[in-house]
């Protein structure tokens, strides 16, 4: 007992070992080189963005697909279900007692051969389903992250053309006073 308690430690010891890379790790800031706006810090107004949005939006569509781990959760899942069919059928079929001993005999091997497809079902099915889930959640997060890098790349670009244009700006925006129970609207003018 001891001998095994060990060795699944060391197991355990090493797999984490494995995993703990600076690629995997939570709460850390990747690349901050292409984060931030290297070189002049003062302030230029006419300082474009795009090529820092589009540097965030190609390192999240590198990890934005998760298909591969939906198709990995339906076969860990019918794995693990397959093996949980077979462990309880086993179960089931092994406590049988038949009416004549051949019976009895025949549900015995056929409900220890369930059990023992059982446990490679669910020494394959689990970890892959807990793999997927896992991996699926983080490349969702990742898809998520994408579609509001673009999207605020949207607004960016939009924000910078009215900014260029000439145009005069005409913004009204409501006003409610009430203290004196009462409201209206004011309207801003910008050139």
């Amino acid at each position: 007992m001891r001998l095994t308690l060990k060795i699944f430690l060391l197991l355990s010891a090493f797999a984490g070992y494995l995993y703990a890379t600076e690629e995997n790790q939570m709460n850390v800031f990747p690349n901050l080189s292409k984060n931030v706006i290297m070189g002049d810090t003062t302030i230029n107004k006419n300082v474009d963005s795009t090529e820092i949005y589009y540097d965030l939006i190609a390192d999240e569509n590198a990890d934005a697909h998760y298909s591969q781990n939906i198709a990995g959760m339906i076969v860990g899942g019918a794995l693990t279900g397959i093996g949980t069919f077979l462990l309880v059928g086993g179960l089931a079929i092994g406590n049988d007692n038949g009416d004549d001993m051949g019976e009895s005999l025949g549900n015995g091997i056929l409900g220890g051969f369930m059990l023992i497809f059982s446990v490679p079902c669910y020494l394959v099915g689990i970890p892959v389903l807990t793999v997927n889930i896992y991996y699926y959640i983080v490349h969702k997060n990742h898809a998520i992250k994408f579609d509001k890098y673009r999207e605020s790349l949207k607004l960016y670009k939009q924000r910078r053309e009215s900014e260029n244009s000439d145009a005069v700006r005409l913004m009204i925006i409501p006003s409610v006073n009430f203290a004196n129970a009462s409201g209206g609207v004011n309207l801003l003018v910008a050139f």
